[in-house]
């Protein structure tokens, strides 16, 4: 009985403690500030995964006055090195390079619910990200983009969309 009860406890304490977790949310009203043009498409890369799941897209626009989310460029980093700080009502991210700001969207979006993957418009989910802050640097001295159409779900409008993109993210030229 006594060790019924330790198990519930931690359980319960588990739980309360999940349910604490503080995070930032992603919602029609977001707001994505960049600097440029090339920070620009690598912001509508990310703004546009959220169209299919989540039935928005997040505007995005150039020097916001009151972004939610705040790429900002940093020149001591590395070209494929970003900086990330999330808070509950802001995003900061740091890079020297459409590069760096690509992959640190794309870690933000590895942070999403799993239903970002999917290209049917999910009513119930909450598009939050955990409260964190990284700094990375890739180790590729290249970049490429592998799309797995088949375990993705990706719509034909996002993938010709993210297509488009691919040179004005350094991706392709």
């Amino acid at each position: 009985m006594k060790k019924l009860i330790s198990s519930y406890l931690v359980l319960t304490l588990c739980i309360l403690l999940s349910s604490c977790e503080n995070r930032f949310t992603f919602t029609p009203n977001t707001v994505i500030s960049v600097e440029n043009s090339e920070q620009s498409a690598v912001a509508e890369w990310f703004a546009w995964i959220f169209a299919s799941s989540g039935g928005f897209v997040p505007k995005v626009e150039i020097n916001a006055e009151d972004p939610d989310v705040l790429l900002m460029e940093n020149p001591s980093l590395d070209a494929t090195s970003y900086r990330i700080r999330i808070t509950e009502k802001k995003v900061y991210v740091e890079a020297s390079s459409s590069l760096g700001f690509f992959y640190a969207m794309q870690y933000i979006k590895d942070l999403l619910p799993e239903e970002i993957y999917s290209d049917r418009h999910a009513d119930k989910v909450v598009w939050n990200i955990p409260v964190m802050s990284k700094d990375s640097c890739p180790s590729a001295c290249y970049a490429g983009l592998v799309v797995d159409l088949y375990g993705s779900h990706i719509s034909k409008e996002n993938l010709i969309h993210l297509i488009e993109m691919m040179p004005e993210m350094g991706l392709y030229d």
